[in-house]
């Protein structure tokens, strides 16, 4: 049961750029299943909830550089996407981080091994 739970938990983080609520549902069963669950299992649950917060952090900070860059770029050429040029590509990599690590946790669950060795 702990496995269908921790898969759960991964599809939710993969549906999350749909439905972005889905992530906060994820990271709370996480948090509430992990102190339960097997050895395994638990290396999972612990795979989800540091990448959401790692995820988190790091949009939050890519977002208020957007807003600083745009007001730098709006301010000083009059018009104000400057920002966007200069986040795409990190917020493309953290996209791709993100995947890789949730994909690469469902095959290593699926397959009964653990998320880091």
């Amino acid at each position: 049961m702990d496995k269908k739970i921790a898969l759960a938990s991964y599809v939710l983080m993969l549906v999350t750029p749909l439905l972005w609520f889905t992530s906060l549902v994820a990271l709370i069963i996480s948090y509430v299943q992990r102190g339960d669950a097997s050895p395994l299992v638990k290396q999972h649950y612990s795979n989800i909830i540091k990448t959401f917060w790692i995820s988190f952090i790091c949009s939050v900070v890519l977002l208020l550089f957007y807003f600083i860059l745009t007001i730098i770029m709006f301010s000083a050429v009059g018009f104000g996407f400057g920002g966007t040029l200069f986040i795409w590509i990190p917020g493309l990599i953290l996209t791709i981080w993100f995947y890789v690590r949730m994909v690469s946790g469902v095959l290593k669950l699926l397959q009964d091994k653990p998320w880091r060795k």
